[in-house]
């Protein structure tokens, strides 16, 4: 029996986030009743939920309001973004046609008839600039007569300034000039605004209506993702084993999740104690290790592992000027450049420091029972 999701994190919340959760869902309610909307970002380190809370916003669009979701997975200049942010829009109006049919049908006629994609063609002839391909693109929705419009966009640390400017001037035409609601939703492991410049710059303002940055759990956080779980099928938990949780995991939402799954799954009767914790950590690590792999980009190359296995070894978190005393390796800061492109390595905006995104990777990497090849 499982009740927790294995890597790859599928479209489940992570523990309650209700406040997240009812924030979002009432900026979409305005926009279908009221006629206005706000943009929303939601950011926090990998595993914490962001995408899971996402795609459970996205679930909960109502007939009529129009969603496109999109998960980047490199950088894009903004011909290719909104060449490929039109095209998943003409593949989602096929696919969402049975949510919206009802509404469509009382208001429009041959709704199977629709298509935006010569819009990318003109993108890509230069026909069209990428600003007014998305614009025109856009207005077609609202000429199809969907209440609203929301663009989700998975990954958005990868969305660079023009494109986050091209939003911005193309949503508030929208909305100031033709008064269509028109949103975007974005998630991403640091909030974006922190790279725009200057506090009050229009871009910055434009995109900071709501942040939900996402934090782990606390003690109280952890017990409640675990007995809520484990209450539906049937478990409880005693206080030594949600703390052992809590202390193996450091609150790391997804590590959460499958001490959970795999408690529940490995345990001998209906109350799950700290032994059985325990006793489950090595199926956890090598849950969590697939899960970290999963996010690479490319693997690591030799040189690359050496400096990982270092930063293992001090504790899994250190500036360049720490590992540069007990590495050397010529050009370390191309080597720790890439290592965060590949998303193996996670780097602090405020101190710069390079880390790990869990203690538990680092225990089982700098013990040897976990390897890079």
């Amino acid at each position: 029996m499982s009740f927790f999701p294995q890597a790859p994190v599928p479209p489940r919340l992570f523990g309650d986030r209700k406040r997240e959760l009812d924030d979002l869902r009432d900026i979409i309610q305005l926009s279908v009743t009221g006629g206005k909307i706000e943009n929303a970002v939601i950011c926090g380190e990998r595993g914490f939920g962001k995408t899971s809370l996402l795609l459970k916003i996205l679930e909960d669009c109502p007939p009529g309001c129009f969603s496109s979701f999109r998960a980047l997975s490199s950088r894009e200049n903004p011909a290719e973004f909104a060449d490929a942010t039109i095209q998943k829009m003409d593949i989602e109006y096929k696919q969402q046609l049975p949510k919206h049919e009802s509404y469509l049908r009382s208001l429009v006629e041959r709704i199977e008839e629709f298509s935006v994609l010569d819009v990318g063609v003109k993108i890509r002839r230069q026909e069209l600039t990428p600003e007014n391909g998305l614009l025109s693109t856009l207005l077609r929705f609202r000429d199809r007569k969907f209440s609203c419009v929301i663009l989700f966009i998975d990954e958005a640390d990868l969305l660079g300034s023009e494109i986050l400017a091209m939003l911005k001037n193309v949503i508030e035409e929208i909305r100031t000039r033709y008064s269509y609601p028109v949103a975007v939703f974005l998630a991403g492991k640091e909030d974006v605004t922190n790279r725009l410049t200057g506090e009050w710059s229009p871009i910055r303002r434009f995109y900071t209506g709501h942040i939900h940055k996402l934090e782990l759990f606390d003690l109280e956080g952890t017990m409640e993702a675990l007995t809520k779980g484990g209450s539906v099928a049937g478990f409880t938990w005693s206080d030594a084993a949600v703390k052992s949780v809590f202390a193996e995991s450091q609150g790391h939402p997804f590590i959460v999740q499958i001490f959970g799954d795999r408690a529940v799954k490995y345990s001998a009767g209906k109350n799950i104690d700290a032994q059985e914790v325990e006793d489950v950590k090595h199926y956890v690590l090598q849950d969590v290790w697939g899960w970290y792999k999963q996010s690479w980009t490319s693997a690591p190359s030799r040189t690359e592992t050496k400096v990982l296995i270092q930063l293992a070894r001090v504790g899994g978190r250190a500036s360049y000027s720490d590992l540069e005393t007990k590495l050397e390796i010529r050009s370390l800061g191309v080597h720790l450049r890439r290592l965060v492109e590949k998303r193996v390595l996670l780097q602090d905006d405020q101190s710069g420091e390079y880390y790990y995104p869990t203690r538990l990777l680092v225990e089982g990497i700098a013990k040897g029972i976990v390897h890079f090849t």
